[in-house]
């Protein structure tokens, strides 16, 4: 964690305190004061189910926010978070992208339409949004960490994998998300190209409706998952551009780690065969790959 608009914090000794003493003479993009009734704003519309400009579709305001029991201002520029009882996450939570500190006065300017014309306090500033085509933002010459060194930043919308790879070849973009694994062989091998990599925060899984048959046996959902070669699907499928899941987060999140289910054809067989007063047909597994 770092420090942005949050110069330092401190916890309470026992954990459910945390005090932010926020940073001075920040401005938004529309020239509004960041401060502590700004914090309080962005914060208390996510939790106040009674404030004014609350949302019932915030759908990470719980997941974030659950366990703040309040968040009070101390004076202009120290905020202080009081929790329902110690949370580790909570830190990392309140640093995730929902959370960024908004302008009240936009807020109250654009309403339900605030999401198209977003304000904040970055080194750019939105200009437009052409819907399905492309983002253009500008630089935001009083930013407090320093003027960018670049005045425009188009994000371009190119759905396909592969036209948006051909635009980066062409020199029509500069950089791209969403490589097809089967392409990075041709990144790695183009000298006018750096692949860049960095462990990811996502997970691909096979969710199963445990309410319905034959998914509420606990065999059938063991059985498809000893049956699933997920080596294979890193190897093959991925081209080694990802590892074996063994739980239901990824590796970059702390204590990821539970035991997994290993590719064991067999046992998934002897678990789709059950017992023989009680016999189970998965008729499916035998297709599997």
């Amino acid at each position: 964690m770092e420090p942005a608009l949050a110069e330092k914090y401190e916890p309470s000794a026992d954990g459910t305190e945390w005090t932010f003493h926020l940073r001075q003479g920040v401005k938004f993009h529309d020239g509004t004061p960041f401060n502590a009734d700004a914090v309080l704003f962005t914060f208390q519309r996510q939790m106040d189910k009674n404030h004014k400009y609350y949302y019932e579709d915030m759908e990470y305001a719980e997941m974030t926010l659950g366990v703040v029991k309040e968040v009070v201002k101390v004076d202009e520029y120290t905020v202080k978070f009081v929790l329902k009882h110690p949370f580790g996450p909570f830190l990392r939570n309140i640093a995730m992208f929902c959370n960024a500190i908004v302008s009240p006065a936009a807020v109250e300017k654009y309403g339900d339409d605030f999401f198209k014309n977003p304000v904040g306090t970055g080194p750019f500033k939105f200009v437009k949004w052409d819907r399905d085509s492309q983002i253009v933002l500008e630089a935001n010459k009083e930013y407090w960490g320093g003027a960018p060194k670049v005045d425009q930043v188009i994000f371009r919308v190119i759905p396909e994998n592969s036209v948006r790879l051909a635009e980066l070849q062409a020199g029509n973009i500069h950089m791209m998300d969403g490589l097809d694994p089967n392409d990075i062989a041709t990144v790695e091998k183009d000298a006018n190209l750096t692949l860049m990599k960095q462990p990811g925060l996502n997970i691909n899984y096979l969710c199963f409706p445990t309410q319905k048959k034959p998914f509420s046996d606990v065999r059938v959902r063991q059985a498809i998952s000893y049956a699933i070669n997920k080596e294979n699907i890193v190897n093959y499928l991925y081209k080694g551009a990802a590892v074996v899941a063994t739980g239901p987060v990824p590796k970059t999140i702390l204590d990821y780690n539970v035991p997994g289910y290993p590719y064991d054809p067999e046992k998934a067989n002897r678990l789709r065969q059950g017992p023989e007063d009680e016999p189970m047909v998965l008729p499916f597994l035998g297709t599997q790959q």
